[in-house]
């Protein structure tokens, strides 16, 4: 009987050693071979269960795996162009710099190692799935707003002065007040800045009471009389 040869074109996988038999006889068919990023598919053919009557190859057919990214960015806003797989054909992929309000990006931890980069670059024919954590710089510049409200005579506040200040990110302040002469200045209020910069505080200014005594030089007595300053004065007989 003739003996027939069997080779295999792994198309880049690991190498499998042809075999051969007698024409006819039993193929003992050889485990699948591997390729980094695939996972093998078939043979192109299918390997027969027995020799045929001619020498003949077989080429692997190969799937390439999907890898993961994935980023943890604290609810903030990934750069459009910032994928979420990969695999080993993937052209180069450099991440871009995600975006959050009142906060500068800083750097990427994660699957880039244990030195945090400010630049990623996922190398072609890379494997394994990914994952990234954003890390922020707060800004110093975050704006809020200081209003300052001056009480009435009818006792509600009106605003006469806003103040457009701006402090650091996620820290607290306390602004300062005002001093308005026959007004009592408020307690200072600690805020904490909101990255969105919507944080505001409202200082209130009572109307000082003021204390009218009368020295009647030995007439009757007269009690002394209070009230806010500027109210009408109700005049005693």
């Amino acid at each position: 009987r003739k003996t027939i040869t069997l080779s295999f074109n792994t198309n880049g996988g690991s190498t499998i050693n042809a075999i051969s038999g007698k024409y006819g006889a039993t193929v003992s068919k050889p485990s699948d071979p591997t390729k980094t990023g695939y996972t093998f598919g078939w043979w192109n053919t299918a390997i027969p269960n027995t020799f045929p009557a001619e020498n003949a190859t077989y080429t692997a057919s190969w799937n390439v795996v999907t890898y993961t990214i994935t980023y943890t960015l604290n609810g903030w806003t990934n750069a459009s162009g910032n994928p979420s797989s990969y695999t080993v054909e993937s052209n180069a992929i450099t991440l871009s710099a995600p975006t959050k309000a009142w906060y500068t990006f800083a750097w990427w931890t994660g699957s880039n190692g244990t030195t945090a980069q400010t630049s990623v670059t996922i190398a072609k024919w890379s494997t394994g799935n990914k994952s990234y954590t954003a890390n922020w710089t707060a800004n110093t510049n975050t704006p809020y707003k200081v209003y300052h409200q001056k009480e009435k005579l009818d006792g509600t506040y009106e605003t006469v002065e806003t103040e457009n200040l701006s402090w650091t990110t996620d820290t607290k302040v306390t602004p300062s007040r005002k001093s308005y002469a026959w007004f009592t200045s408020p307690s200072g209020q600690e805020i904490t800045i909101k990255w969105d910069g919507t944080a505001s505080v409202t200082y209130k200014y009572a109307r000082k009471t003021i204390t009218l005594s009368f020295n009647t030089n030995g007439g009757s007595t007269i009690n002394a009389i209070s009230g806010k300053y500027g109210a009408t004065v109700s005049k005693p007989s």
